[in-house]
This record gives C-alpha cells, structure tokens and sequence, in this order.
C-alpha cells in the first residue's frame, strides 16, 4: 500500500493502482470521458451534470446545454417539488455564491429551464422576505438547507421550496467565531461543517431541532469536504478522515495533509466499497473493508470528484471523467483509447545494515490481463540494473479462473500465475518496480536476500 514517507513494507509509488478488500492491488478500471474541456466544477443531478465550463453553467446530460454565466463557486442539491393534484417537478436547486437561490427544470420539449425562488413568506406590507445568497446547500428532511457562509442556516417548510420564514434560520457557534463551510443530508441528521467543528441536527421540523456538536471532530476543509452514502458519513478536516463510525488512520498519507487542504474533496463509489479521497492535487482511494490503506491515481490534472448516481469520477483540465469496466483503456469522448500505466514501486530497502547484499531471486505472484505483458525493474544503490518482461496470465491454463461479480456485473478474473527473476546483483539498497499497460493485481511479491560482509 502507499506511503508518503519511507516505510519498508509499503510502496513509493501506487499509480493507477487501488486496494482491494483482500489487501492486495490492483489496476483501476478504465475511465469514460463523458465531456471534454477545462470544467472549474461539477455538481451532479442524478446521472446528468451541471459543470462550470468557460465562464458558463451548462447542464450535461449527454448533450451540452446552456443555463447561465457561472457564479462565484457551484453546490447543487436535488428537489422532488410539489406542483399540483400530487405530483412532482424534478428540480436542481443552486448555490452559487452570488445570486440569490435558484433552480433548473427540464421541460417537455427536454430543454431546460432557470427559474428565480421567490419567497412566499412577505412581510407587512406584502414584501417578500428576501432569501440569502447560498454557498452552501442540500435537501433533508423535504426541505431546502442553505447557508450563506455565516454561522447561520436557512430551511423552507416541509415540501414548500418556495417558503423560508426568516425565523427559521438556526445558528451554530462554540467558543470562537466560526462560519459554515458545509451541509451534509446523513442519513436521520444534518451534518453542519465549519471550519473548526461539526454539529449534527437532529429532529423532525422547526418545533423540535437539536443542534449538537459532534465529539472530537476537527470541522471541515471546504465545501466538498463531506459525502454521505449508506456506508456512513465522512468528512475530511485537518487531522485526516473523520465519520460518524470512526476515524480512519492517514498515517500513510499524512504528508498531504501538511499542504493546503481548503480545496480537498470526498466521495464513495458505492458499487466498488471505495472512498476517493483528493486533496493536495492528489487523488487517493481507499477501500473501505481495509482503512489506513490507500492507492492513488494518476495522470489527469484533476480539481474535483463528482459522484453520479450509478458512477463516481472526477473533472478538471482534461474534462469530466467516471470509472468504466475492468480491464479497459481509457476511453476519450471522440472514441480514441489510451492505456494507461499501472506502477507498483517499492521504497528503498537495505536488507543487510552492516554491509552489502546480494539478490539472486525475486518471486511475485500476479493476477493479469492477455492484453499485454507486465515489467520488473530493480533499483540498486539509486540505479535502476535490471529489467525483465513477463506475461501476466498463462493463456493456455485456465484452471483457477473464477467468476467475479464486479461493479459493471459478472467477468472472469484470471488464475493468478507465479514468476522469478534472477538478477543476481549486489548492493546496499535495493527498490523493486510492478509496471503494466493493462490489467494488473498483485497477489504478493518476495525479494530473496543475502547477506555479505
């Protein structure tokens, strides 16, 4: 598994590379491009998308529309609104930091369309109340919660998006100033994130909220910094990965904590039981049966997460992207593949503290793909002596292949094979380096040591 500072039993390098429940890694499924260009943010409305692209709102839901300049930042949070004799307009409310809340509806034509809320609560001389400018926001309960980036929170009646009752705001403050970063739907309680605390709301209407504070956690880094999923809620603070359940061990991978983390973003793939962690520019995974334990993935200049409702991506640079199949390459929007490298490096090891060693075998058993084959490499005092190339699958020997259901339904996952190599160096430190263009798992690697004075 990855770590950031050196450790003997973990790797320097995991690219494209992911835990799985087992403890071992393997290749990351091929990733879709679903929209190409430079995308600023993403908000996700079941499987559709709304992305900030050139200055532009645009709705992506196969097809590209245009809904309105962007704002100062982008949240979204879906609403199954009451029209009339009992039925349901789909809605995507949206904060965006400079107007006041706002919502896009599909037509019957499949256009789309922005419409302004305005507040059905009016004051004494028939005025409505005006509604504060969201940064943050999410359904629960059947209501709208908005903060607008104060210590306060804003809700509208039961099923009623179009009522907010300017006293129904509720507030949150410990000992020291503090704003609202986040809101959170968890589940039977609201997770409110600031900057230095989290509170939990609990309750069923304005008559009877509770507001309590969280135990030992740590706030929250920012407006993505929280995902629920029926796993459990998690946040990311400061000090690491913290949930509802427990607190997850980043001793791994505390390094990137100690850059600036006021940008990271969280996400669950339900459907392969991982957490997508970015944070320093970096984006880590996890697989949630083995925490402390992270893979990374690498080679898309990557600004956020987007969690759709039957596929986890991200966007940046390079477009908006999600996980595919196993054992693919990565797929562009105009049809053309790239496959993408899967290393499993190592951290320097001296073996003998004394004195130099000697390496006459390296075993490892792999699981692979007969698309293309796999390379060994071995470091030796900083120089890379020794390459082999090997097979990652016996194509001709089937026995041990077994039936695996994964997140895009049933394939064959492959007998895992044995190969040795045979560098016969000598050294003080060693490194050893797994790299492939295809589908890579290792089961376990074995470097055979001997001393020599």
């Amino acid at each position: 598994m990855l770590s950031l500072h050196q450790q003997a039993d973990r790797l320097r390098n995991s690219n494209n590379l992911i835990p799985t429940g087992k403890g071992l890694m393997r290749s990351r499924p091929g990733a879709i491009q679903l929209v190409d260009g430079d995308i600023a943010h993403a908000q996700p409305w079941g499987n559709r998308a709304l992305l900030e692209k050139q200055g532009r709102l645009i709705l992506w839901d196969g097809n590209e529309n245009d809904i309105a300049p962007s704002g100062y930042h982008l949240q979204a949070s879906a609403f199954q609104a009451y029209t009339q004799n009992a039925q349901r307009e789909d809605r995507l409310y949206v904060a965006d930091g400079i107007k006041p809340l706002w919502y896009i509806t599909q037509l019957a034509d499949k256009s789309y369309q922005k419409t302004m809320v305005l507040n059905s609560v009016k004051d004494e001389n028939g005025v409505a109340y005006p509604l504060p400018v969201p940064r943050s926001i999410t359904t629960w309960r059947n209501r709208l919660f908005i903060s607008d980036g104060s210590n306060r929170a804003s809700h509208c009646q039961n099923n009623a998006p179009e009522e907010w009752d300017p006293l129904w705001s509720l507030e949150f403050q410990t000992e020291s100033p503090d704003v609202i970063q986040l809101l959170e739907s968890s589940g039977n309680a609201l997770l409110v994130g600031l900057t230095k605390s989290c509170f939990a709301v609990s309750g069923t209407s304005q008559l009877n909220w509770s507001r309590d504070p969280i135990p030992n956690a740590n706030g929250v880094t920012g407006s993505n910094a929280a995902t629920s999923k029926a796993e459990g809620t998690y946040w990311v603070s400061r000090s690491g990965i913290e949930s509802n359940q427990q607190n997850f061990p980043i001793d791994d991978i505390k390094k990137a904590f100690h850059s600036n983390v006021s940008d990271s973003h969280i996400e669950i793939d339900s459907r392969r039981n991982l957490l997508f962690l970015l944070i320093g520019n970096r984006l880590f995974v996890m697989h949630l049966s083995r925490p402390g334990f992270f893979g990374e993935i690498t080679g898309y200049n990557i600004r956020g997460l987007i969690a759709f409702d039957d596929y986890v991506g991200w966007y940046g640079e390079d477009g908006l992207w999600v996980l595919g199949s196993e054992d693919e390459p990565d797929r562009f929007l105009d049809g053309t593949t790239n496959d993408f490298t899967s290393l499993y490096k190592t951290w320097d090891d001296t073996p003998n503290e004394d004195g130099q060693s000697s390496l006459p075998r390296v075993f490892i058993k792999v699981k692979g793909s007969a698309r293309g084959n796999g390379s060994y490499t071995l470091g030796r005092d900083g120089e890379d002596i020794f390459t082999s190339v090997f097979t990652l699958s016996d194509q001709d020997i089937d026995t041990g292949a077994e039936v695996v259901a994964g997140a895009d339904g049933e394939y064959i996952s492959p007998a895992p094979v044995v190969r040795e190599f045979t560098p016969h160096e000598a050294g003080t430190s060693f490194n050893h380096s797994l790299s492939a263009p295809c589908h890579m798992e290792v089961v376990s690697f074995k470097a055979e040591y001997k001393f020599r004075g």
